[in-house]
């Protein structure tokens, strides 16, 4: 039989308070049924953060979970989604290749999107699951890009059949 993989959870709570920490007896107890589920895995720690995840929140679990992956502490990183571990495409593509190029390779197993990093022929999933963890994340909180937000025009003196171009030169005029 192979060597097992030294599998890792990281979660990250958005606060700490009572009925986090219930979640988070229930996040661990859900881990390690599925870490036991598999004959080939072994429990090598959960990593829990708190805090609402931005770039900015300092992260120190996530940090020391990145290191003991370095170290080879660790061979497969388990987390419930892309946004658990960043929200910014660039960042979760840049950190699963890192994980996936050092000796012996690190994968990261995305359970409720089915994604592990191992493969790369999930890269380009990957970043899409990250884009739609950024727009979860504006749309829960608000913050929509200016692009995005939905304007309702009381259309005036517009007549069926007109083209586009006058649609556009009658906004810029305040026509509509």
């Amino acid at each position: 039989m192979s060597e097992k993989l030294k599998t890792a959870v990281y979660c990250r709570l958005a606060v700490v308070d009572e009925a986090a920490m219930t979640a988070f007896v229930m996040i661990r107890e859900h881990y390690s049924k599925l870490i036991k589920s598999h004959e080939n895995w072994e429990f090598a720690g959960i990593y829990v953060d708190d805090g609402a995840g931005n770039t900015t929140s300092p992260r120190p679990e996530l940090k020391r979970l990145l290191e003991a992956c370095r170290e080879g502490k660790i061979d497969l990183v388990i987390t419930k989604n892309v946004s658990r571990l960043y929200r910014n495409v660039t960042d979760v593509v840049n950190l699963a290749r890192e994980l996936r190029s050092l000796t012996p390779p690190v994968g990261i197993y995305f359970e409720e999107n089915g994604i592990h990093t191992l493969d790369t022929q999930f890269d380009n999933l990957l970043m899409y699951m990250a884009q739609v963890a950024i727009e979860e994340s504006r749309l829960k909180h608000g913050r929509l890009p200016r692009a995005h937000k939905r304007y309702d025009y009381p259309f005036k003196n517009i007549k069926r059949g007109q083209s586009v171009d006058y649609l556009a030169s009658a906004v810029r005029k305040g026509e509509v």
